[in-house]
């Protein structure tokens, strides 16, 4: 007696196959920004350089957490604030999760390429997502210290006296930012703006030879307690 076999059914042809899953793809860096860091009659010592980059580490981070104030559950304005409250010489670069790195130099007027990357390994989509968003708004913080560092020093000059803060530049763009920040106090603010101006400063020391007007900070010599006005 026979084994019955049962029938195959023929596959249907008709059918569509369905497509391939799309591989989820690892956000990369933006590409390189040229930041120039000392001006063409500026003396390129070493202790220079080291100054201004760590000028830039500091505007950098300041710009990054101004577009995203909080990183993993952790507000970065009021830890900022407090830092620089208690140090006014705070490293806020460890604040921000996306570190600058140098893939360029070059000599004459002295800049220096930097760029963004994002670790290795990022096991679910849910982080990539997160560190693509990361990515972008670290990348438009660079840009916008690129962007300062080839005007401070004219706005610097420009702020001497009493002329009014009408223009448009990256510092005031920047000043405009800390400005409008959502639930941060005027002392966490004050603070920021300061931290600004600490660092603009060191690129143009002859600024504080008068005073400098940024709403709503103010900085100026201080006149010698002995004199008093007739």
């Amino acid at each position: 007696m026979g084994t019955h076999m049962p029938e195959r059914k023929a596959p249907d042809k008709t059918k569509p196959a369905s497509p391939p899953k799309p591989q989820e793809e690892r956000p990369s860096d933006l590409g390189p920004v040229r930041v120039t860091l000392l001006g063409d009659d500026e003396m390129p010592t070493a202790s220079l350089i080291e100054a201004r980059l760590r000028n830039v580490r500091q505007l950098y981070a300041l710009s990054f957490i101004l577009r995203v104030p909080e990183v993993n559950g952790i507000e970065l304005i009021p830890v900022a604030a407090l830092l620089l409250s208690t140090n006014q010489n705070a490293d806020l670069d460890d604040l921000v999760p996306l570190q600058l790195q140098i893939r360029a130099a070059g000599s004459g007027t002295f800049w220096v390429d930097f760029f963004l990357q994002i670790p290795l390994h990022l096991p679910s989509p849910a982080e990539m997502h997160q560190w693509t968003e990361w990515l972008k708004n670290a990348h438009a913080a660079l840009v916008h210290i690129a962007g300062i560092c080839g005007v401070v020093r004219t706005w610097l000059k420009s702020r001497v006296g009493k002329k009014p803060a009408s223009d448009a530049s990256p510092v005031t763009q920047l000043m405009t930012q800390i400005d409008k920040l959502q639930g941060a106090t005027e002392e966490q603010k004050d603070q920021l703006r300061r931290a600004v101006m600490r660092v603009l400063l060191t690129f143009d020391p002859t600024a504080l030879q008068g005073p400098i007007k940024v709403r709503p900070l103010k900085l100026s010599r201080k006149k010698n307690p002995g004199k008093k006005k007739r």
